[in-house]
């Protein structure tokens, strides 16, 4: 009996000590410089990652032209393109029409920022 009591709690120790180790997903709370950087340049980590933002290892080429379409309507905003980074290179995301966030009136426009880590974007943001 004593030795069944005995596997027991042994059993039970080891089931507590095994199931602190389980896999708990992605770090909470993600330290970002300025505001969060765009949902395209998150989250996976390589070279030029650092906490979780996504560093592009050059320069982003200058904006194309863009033409603009007309308004949908009066209530809009345009919302420029920005180049974003992905399979390693530079790809151009089109600009678009978007109703203001409510209480919000204008687009800031995102940008491209430069740290010791290299060049990362920050998303653009109703105010």
């Amino acid at each position: 009996m004593k030795r069944i009591l005995l596997l027991f709690v042994a059993s039970l120790v080891t089931t507590g000590a095994l199931g602190g180790c389980a896999y708990s997903g992605w770090p909470r709370g993600w330290f970002y410089r300025d505001q969060m950087p765009a949902w395209d340049a998150f989250p996976y980590w390589n070279q030029w990652s650092h906490w979780g933002v996504a560093y592009a290892d050059r320069e982003p080429p200058p904006p194309p032209i863009e033409v603009i379409p007309d308004s949908p309507g009066d209530k809009y905003a345009w919302v420029g393109g920005h180049w974003r980074w992905q399979h390693n290179d530079f790809e151009w995301v089109q600009g678009h029409w978007a109703k203001p966030e409510a209480g919000t009136y204008e687009w800031i426009p995102g940008r491209w920022s430069y740290d010791r880590y290299g060049w990362y974007y920050v998303n653009g943001h109703w105010q």
